[in-house]
C-alpha cells in the first residue's frame, strides 16, 4: 500500500535552468499527474509545456524539496517560492496555492473564448451529421473552432442556442420536472451535513464580498416568489433538524439578523404575517408551558437606554403604519375577552417592583384623560 506524503517538490529543466515549485498532499501522485499532462501536451503552464516539447523527458528532473504537515503545506511552498528568483521560475503566480496574481495573455484569452463559443442552429445540425458519419467530437470541434464540450452537448441534443446567431458564454441545460424531482429525491436521501463540514463552509464564506450588481441580480431573481405551504413545512423541518444538530446555529442566526433595519414595505408585510390568527395560535401553543430562563429574564431587565429607545422607536413606527381598519379589527377582537385569574396573578407578580419613569407616568395619565371604564371593567376590577 502506497503511503501518501505531504511536502514541497520541484520540476527542473537542465537545458534552461528554470524550475517549477509546487506542493501536494500526495507528492508521488502529483508527480504522475504532471508527467501525464506533459506527455499529452495539456499542462496548464505553457512555458513548461513548451520546454518539455522542445527538450524531452531526459532534461527534466522531479525532486522532493521537503516533507511537512498538511497545515504547513502552502507556508513551506511559499517559503521555497520566495527563495527562487522570479527569472528562473516556471510558476504562473508568485503566491502559493493560487493563481490570483497571474495575468493571462491576449492569445490565451482568445483561445479560451474560442473554446467557450457556441454554435448556431445550422452549425449544430451540421455537427450532428458529421458525428453520425463517423467523425470524432475532437475533429468536429477543430473544424468549427470550438471546445470539445460544445460538440459533446451538440451531438446529444443538450446544446441550447435559441437563435441562428452565435452566442458566447456558458449555457445551462434546462431541467425538466422529472429531472428536478430526481435531484430533489437524491438531495433528501443524503445524510445531514456534519458540524465540521458546516464550519469549513462558514470559514470559507466569511469575509467574502459580493458586488452590488451581483446582489441586485439575486434580489431581482427572488422578488415576487412565494413559497407553497409544503415548501414552508419542509424548510421548517430542515431548520429544526439543523438546530438540533448544532444548537449554536440558532444563536448565530439571531446575531446575523440583529441590527438590520427593515424597509417600510417589509415592516408592513411582517405585521400582516405575524398578526394572522393561525400564526398567533401556533406561537401561543409553542410557548405555553415554557418558563423563561434566568438569563432571559436578566437580559430583558438589563436593557440599556439605547436598546429601550430603539425598541420604543420601532413600536411607534409600527403603530404609525397601521391602518384604521387594522386598529378597529384589533379593538373588536378584544371586546368581551377577559384575563384568567392565573394570567392576572402572573402579570401582577411581573409588575411588582417595576418603577415607571416620570415620562411614562405622564404619558399614561394623558392617555387615560377623559376615559371612563365600562360597567364590565368595573365588575372585573371588584372580582
Amino acid at each position: 500500500m502506497r503511503i501518501r506524503q505531504t511536502g514541497v517538490y520541484s520540476i527542473a529543466c537542465a537545458a534552461t535552468g528554470k524550475v517549477y515549485i509546487g506542493s501536494s498532499r500526495d507528492i508521488h501522485g502529483r508527480r504522475l499527474s504532471h508527467l501525464g499532462q506533459l506527455a499529452r501536451g495539456k499542462h496548464p503552464v505553457p512555458e513548461l509545456q513548451s520546454d518539455w516539447n522542445k527538450y524531452g523527458l531526459m532534461y527534466f528532473f522531479f525532486s522532493v524539496l521537503e516533507l511537512c504537515s498538511r497545515e504547513q503545506q502552502f507556508e513551506r511552498e511559499q517559503w521555497n517560492l520566495d527563495l527562487t528568483p522570479e527569472a528562473i521560475r516556471y510558476n504562473l503566480s508568485p503566491t502559493a496555492g493560487t493563481i490570483k496574481d497571474y495575468k493571462r495573455s491576449d492569445a490565451n484569452k482568445e483561445k479560451s473564448s474560442r473554446a467557450h463559443r457556441l454554435l448556431t442552429d445550422e452549425q449544430v445540425a451540421e455537427a450532428e451529421k458529421l458525428y453520425r458519419a463517423g467523425q470524432t467530437c475532437a475533429t468536429i470541434g477543430q473544424r468549427f473552432g470550438v471546445g470539445l464540450w460544445v460538440i459533446h452537448k451538440a451531438v446529444r441534443g443538450k446544446l441550447l442556442t435559441g437563435s441562428s446567431e452565435p452566442v458566447v458564454g456558458v449555457v445551462r441545460r434546462k431541467r425538466t420536472p422529472e429531472m428536478r424531482a430526481r435531484m430533489s429525491k437524491a438531495g433528501k436521501s443524503r445524510a445531514p451535513m456534519s458540524i465540521e463540514a458546516r464550519e469549513k463552509i462558514s470559514t470559507a464564506m466569511k469575509g467574502r464580498e459580493f458586488s452590488d450588481e451581483w446582489l441586485a441580480k439575486i434580489s431581482a431573481a427572488n422578488r415576487g416568489k412565494t413559497r407553497t405551504p409544503e415548501q414552508r413545512v419542509a424548510m421548517s423541518v430542515a431548520r429544526k433538524a439543523a438546530y438540533a444538530v448544532n444548537p449554536e446555529l440558532r444563536i448565530k442566526a439571531g446575531n446575523a439578523r440583529r441590527g438590520k433595519a427593515l424597509t417600510p414595505e417589509m415592516r408592513l408585510k411582517h405585521i400582516e404575517v405575524f398578526q394572522s390568527p393561525e400564526l398567533r395560535a401556533k406561537m401561543s401553543a409553542a410557548h405555553k408551558g415554557k418558563p423563561w430562563t434566568e438569563a432571559q429574564r436578566a437580559a430583558r431587565q438589563d436593557r440599556s437606554p439605547e436598546v429601550q429607545a430603539k425598541i420604543s422607536a420601532n413600536m411607534k413606527a409600527a403603530q404609525g403604519s397601521r391602518s384604521s381598519e387594522w386598529r378597529e379589527k384589533q379593538r373588536l377582537a378584544k371586546v368581551g375577552k377577559s384575563l384568567s385569574l392565573e394570567t392576572r396573578a402572573k402579570l401582577s407578580a411581573a409588575l411588582i417592583g417595576r418603577k415607571r419613569s416620570p415620562e411614562t407616568c405622564r404619558k399614561l395619565s394623558e392617555a387615560n384623560i377623559g376615559k371612563h371604564p365600562s360597567e364590565e371593567e368595573i365588575g372585573r376590577a371588584h372580582v
